[in-house]
């Protein structure tokens, strides 16, 4: 499983990363450890914020991590 968020800059394909992920309905943030696999450019005219999508494949979450993030995943749409 993983995770895919906008970014300012480029990541490096094969990047080790920390990921904090604050939850809606958790009263802590799951942090878990993720290697980057897929960088994609969105740069646009007039569009400066965060233009690249960064795709990150998780490397250690325990089940509990993995529930939270599943059920968020339902709330907003997305399996």
């Amino acid at each position: 499983s993983g995770i895919l968020f906008n970014h300012s800059r480029a990541l490096v394909a094969g990047s080790a990363l920390t990921l904090s992920i604050d939850l809606p309905f958790s009263a802590s943030p799951v942090v878990c450890r993720a290697k980057v696999v897929r960088i994609q450019d969105d740069r646009r005219p007039g569009v400066a914020q965060k233009p690249y999508a960064i795709g990150a494949s998780f490397s250690d979450l325990n089940e509990t991590m993995r529930k939270g993030l599943r059920e968020y995943g339902k709330q907003i749409g997305r399996d």
